[in-house]
């Protein structure tokens, strides 16, 4: 079960989403995904969602000969519960055909996460928030970097374009393209 926040927010929270794929066609299964994204997290009164590059990556602590994946990352803003965010996005997993339950790391068509919740820490079996891996993780960190510029994250003192700097040079990481959609895009 995902803890709520026992003071919901009355504004909307930047929330930040890391989008993958390494199976299928992975750039319309990402662009898929943000349509989905877009639609459901904005809304007239909250601002349009900043989508970053699309990277290409190795798979990290995959099975061997697994396939490279696209990775971006979203900011959306929103007054949604976190728990209600997190049940959306593994129901658009699910519709994208990621079994419930599967191997660890395995290959996926479409894998969403939670990286941050505004400036909230959310520890459960299920969740944990901030994401555990945005400092180990090239195709997490570039992207969102590329989005927010100054991002200072809760809970980290790291300097982080230094961090992500180490992260590009021993991690593989490439832009393959990037998605401009608007708002009439996607209503």
């Amino acid at each position: 079960m995902i803890p709520e926040i026992t003071n919901p927010p009355l504004y909307p929270l930047p929330i930040a989403l890391g989008l993958g794929s390494n199976l299928g066609d992975r750039h319309q299964i990402l662009a898929s995904a943000c349509k989905l994204i877009a639609t459901y997290l904005h809304n007239d009164q909250e601002k349009f969602p900043r989508f970053s590059s699309i990277y290409e990556s190795a798979p990290i602590n995959c099975p061997p000969n697994s396939p490279s994946f696209y990775n971006m990352v979203a900011l959306v803003h929103s007054k949604q519960p976190v728990g209600k965010i997190f049940n959306w996005i593994r129901s658009i997993e699910t519709a994208f055909g990621r079994p419930l339950s599967r191997p660890k790391n395995e290959p996926r068509i479409l894998d969403l996460d939670i990286l941050f919740y505004g400036n909230y820490r959310i520890e459960s079996d299920q969740i944990q928030i901030p994401h555990p891996h945005i400092l180990d993780r090239a195709f997490v960190l570039v992207p969102l970097l590329e989005i927010m510029p100054d991002l200072t994250l809760p809970y980290y003192s790291h300097d982080l374009p230094t961090v992500a700097a180490r992260l590009v040079a021993s991690q593989s990481l490439q832009i393959v393209g990037k998605f401009n959609f608007s708002d009439q895009d996607v209503h």
